[in-house]
């Protein structure tokens, strides 16, 4: 069954299973509040290694209440779906992997210092995106899933400061 953590912070020391096709959605229970993907820091705080001990088919961080979420730390996931959501801005300051699914992104402005890679499965970026570094997409696994998946971008693609590399690879089917 589907599972939903609703706190004021989270800490998660031991394991959390589910069935492969359920849910499990962590969320701050405070309308507007951060969220951080980091070892440390004050507020809702999540770390990578937090993420991993949970078992589930489908990792939902986040909601359209929430206040910014910020990649600290980078991710990196095995789930048939990886999906952060916030109702402001997501700061992914560090890359974002899910080697299984899929990759969702979904918040009113993308500000992407760092990549995403999925190995085959679709990245859904719902969002307009700001480049602050020169970023990378991938949904082919560094090429090797040839056959690769749709990148989607639902908005304009811009650069802060100097001139920005951005490189999407997608699949060809």
């Amino acid at each position: 069954n589907d599972i939903t953590i609703s706190a004021a912070d989270f800490q998660l020391l031991g394991l959390i299973n589910t069935l492969n096709s359920a849910t499990f959605n962590l969320l701050p229970s405070q309308i507007g509040a951060t969220i951080d993907v980091t070892s440390s820091g004050t507020g809702f705080t999540v770390s990578d290694a937090e993420l991993d001990r949970i078992t589930t088919g489908t990792l939902n961080l986040g909601d359209p209440n929430a206040g910014d979420l910020t990649v600290s730390e980078a991710i990196s996931q095995n789930r048939n779906a990886v999906n952060l959501t916030s109702g402001t801005a997501i700061n992914v300051d560090s890359s974002i992997t899910n080697t299984f699914g899929s990759l969702t992104l979904d918040g009113s402005t993308v500000n992407l210092n760092a990549g995403l890679a999925t190995e085959g499965g679709t990245i859904d970026v719902n969002a307009p995106v700001v480049l602050g570094a020169d970023v990378a997409i991938d949904a082919t696994n560094g090429g090797a899933q040839s056959g690769g998946a749709n990148v989607t971008i639902g908005g304009t693609v811009t650069g802060t400061g100097s001139a920005r590399s951005f490189t999407a690879n997608a699949g060809t089917g």
